[in-house]
């Protein structure tokens, strides 16, 4: 498919603004963005719609279907191939007034030198009848311009009385030699023509008649139709009812798919033929217009995204029952023109990347899956990932990558366009889509540099002495982002799995991210950030999993992260706590304003190889914690012991406000057990 200039534009002021937030240390230079739509499902199809198609006449949705009065058409010399779409002037065709069957059989092309087209209508003869019970007389010929012999019975020829009435005559199972050409003859017209190959029963008035493929084996989901254009010169692959002229009218690139849902006819396999482009189901992108100055690790708006959410049917039937044939992945391969951040040429000078978009079309009906309660019809979910292996460019300071974050649907202020600014807050892999509406997103991507040090503290929440509940909190020390996280951790026998949070925090604040599923056979917890992690130090950047477990016994457990980006430390991407009844009983831990001073004081009933302890604090319940201790506080308990004993630590000078404390218990393994928060009110 032709690739086309995208025309969005994007905010270069937003841009520059922040540049200067994080300091123009790594700026890059990005030219025009273009996209372009792949193979649906990863299935080419090629025998099916866009191959051998042909139209005699065709609809126009202004003036109508033409005139079809006693005439003969001959297709003129020079015609090697058949037009998909139709063409109500009849421009490839001489037109005779009068029913001439003597022509039909002797069809040659003349001056084509390449017969390798396809299968063709070279002559069509009309000719009315107006007699009570008497049928209109019709004859077509057929000419093989593929440059090999064509089994015809993988061919039809639809007969249409109205913008989507037809009849369908199925070819006859015969080879059709290359430069040969096969005769149709309504059976009220038998014996009027020197050569008949197949007769068939007729109806009267057709305005248009079509040259199809039998079914759409080879299609990736039901009816593909690819376009690309500006508005000037679109390009459209199968379908011949369409006028795409008006219906791409910016630098966009669509895919499109499937069967219009209203269509007043009973369907059959050939039904893709009548179903309008603008009535199809589809994914579209138009990519950012340069020059844009990205800086590293910034989101920058890469375009505009639109997920054109028709109801449509996905089957091979009319919907009732026949083999499913969905829309599910495409790809999008993005090219993005890039200059090193000393304006050097990269390598490659043209970056491309290619994300995988998938699509989950649920039922109309019934309950919905997705959206808000009373949605009418069902929302659809789409998703957007980047490939498993990530490409990259090499400038003189090192190699880059650049990865999608993300669609967005507002800006970062009240009020803005998803291309103004962009949302961290509201970021997401995936776009919950309304039914029967265009729905648009903005796709955020960033430049970010070849390696990211990623690694999880992994702690216990003991609940009257028992383990509670595991939390997993992963960082990125850079310097790029971490592509596609992920996160494993097989429980251990003694927890029983129950529910999960999952939780990106990032300086646009702390939003519900990412997925996470639990195999009971396996008792293996995975989950997958569903955007990059950035690094820690651009906002303080972490991702919290919290494992709700219910515990009958003293357990250790480890959790181990990674990602798609090279991680230059692999040895940090695991951590182990133990925690259980016997690790320690905890009966008191409180906070305190003594004299001034802040003193927190605990108290275990039993100790079971405890090394020490560490003190935690944070202005809220969720904050980050930051450490109160300059050294373990050792335990008072000989290891081994299932003795208890009483603490007291004073913290320092009290100050007004809230202020939040916790416990973490470490035990001679390195295994970490984390109690509380206390709460200190000071007004």
């Amino acid at each position: 498919m032709k690739v086309m200039k995208r025309g969005l534009f994007a905010s270069l002021a937003v841009i520059a603004l922040l540049a200067v937030v994080v300091g123009i240390v790594y700026a890059f230079t990005i030219g025009n963005v273009d996209g372009v739509w792949g193979n649906i499902d990863g299935v080419t199809a090629t025998a099916g719609l866009s191959t051998g198609l042909d139209v005699i006449g065709g609809y126009d949705e202004t003036t109508g279907y033409p005139t079809r009065t006693d005439q003969t058409l001959v297709r003129n010399t020079g015609i090697c191939a058949g037009d998909p779409d139709g063409d109500t002037t009849f421009g490839q065709w001489t037109s005779v007034a009068s029913a001439n069957w003597g022509g039909l059989g002797s069809h040659t092309p003349g001056t084509c030198t390449s017969l390798t087209n396809g299968l063709f209508f070279s002559e069509y003869v009309y000719d009315e009848r107006t007699g009570f019970f008497q049928s209109d007389h019709i004859g077509i010929e057929i000419y093989n311009g593929t440059g090999a012999a064509v089994d015809l019975s993988n061919y039809s020829v639809l007969l249409f009385t109205g913008v989507r009435t037809y009849q369908t005559v199925a070819l006859n199972s015969f080879s059709l030699a290359a430069g040969g050409v096969y005769v149709l003859v309504s059976s009220s017209a038998a014996s009027q023509t020197n050569q008949e190959d197949q007769t068939f029963t007729s109806s009267d008035d057709y305005r248009a008649v079509v040259l199809v493929p039998n079914g759409t084996a080879t299609e990736g989901a039901r009816c593909n139709r690819w376009a690309s254009g500006n508005g000037n010169s679109p390009s459209v692959m199968s379908g011949w009812l369409t006028s795409v002229q008006n219906l791409i009218t910016t630098d966009e690139n669509q895919v499109r798919y499937g069967r219009d849902a209203f269509n007043p006819t009973a369907w059959n396999s050939l039904s893709c033929q009548v179903t309008n482009f603008a009535d199809q189901s589809g994914f579209g992108f138009d990519g950012s217009n340069g020059p844009l100055i990205p800086v590293a690790n910034v989101p920058f708006f890469l375009g505009k995204f639109t997920h054109y959410n028709h109801q449509v049917f996905s089957t091979d039937d009319d919907g009732s029952g026949g083999s499913s044939d969905p829309f599910t992945t495409v790809p999008l391969t993005v090219t993005v023109p890039v200059k090193c951040n000393d304006g050097s040429t990269p390598s490659p000078a043209a970056f491309t990347f290619t994300p995988i978009f998938s699509l989950d079309e649920t039922s109309n009906g019934g309950t919905c899956i997705y959206g808000d309660p009373g949605d009418t019809p069902c929302p659809d979910k789409v998703t957007v990932a980047m490939p498993t292996s990530a490409g990259s460019f090499t400038c003189p300071d090192g190699t880059y990558t650049v990865v999608i974050n993300g669609f967005t649907t507002a800006g970062l202020n009240p009020g803005e366009d998803c291309d103004v600014s962009y949302n961290s807050a509201s970021v997401s892999s995936e776009f919950i889509t309304q039914e029967d509406h265009d729905n648009h997103a903005c796709l955020w991507a960033s430049i970010t540099a070849p390696t990211a040090d990623i690694s999880p503290i992994k702690t216990c929440q003991v609940v009257a002495g028992w383990p509670a509940s595991f939390t997993i909190l992963t960082t990125n020390d850079g310097p790029g982002a971490a592509i596609n996280p992920t996160l494993t951790d097989t429980l251990p026998i003694g927890v029983t799995y129950s529910s999960y949070t999952s939780t990106l925090t990032t300086a646009g604040g702390t939003v519900n991210q990412g997925v996470c599923a639990y195999n009971a056979a396996t008792r293996l917890f995975s989950c997958s950030l569903l955007t990059p992690l950035p690094e820690e130090g651009a906002g303080s950047a972490y991702w919290k999993v919290v494992i709700n477990v219910t515990g009958t016994a003293l357990v250790t457990n480890t959790a181990t992260v990674s990602s798609i980006t090279t991680d230059p430390f692999p040895g940090n991407n695991s951590s182990t706590t133990t925690c259980g009844p016997t690790a320690v009983t905890l009966t008191a831990f409180t906070a305190s304003e003594v004299e001034g001073n802040v003193v927190l004081d605990w108290e275990t009933a039993s100790e079971y190889n405890t090394l020490g302890f560490n003190l935690y604090k944070a202005a809220s319940a969720d904050g980050e914690k930051v450490k109160v201790n300059d050294s373990l506080l050792p335990s008072n308990v000989i290891p081994g012991s299932l003795k208890g004993a009483a603490y007291t630590y004073t913290v320092g000078a009290a100050s007004t406000g809230e202020t939040y404390y916790w416990l973490e218990e470490v035990d001679i393994s390195g295994g970490t057990t984390l109690y509380g928060p206390a709460a200190l009110i000071i007004n």
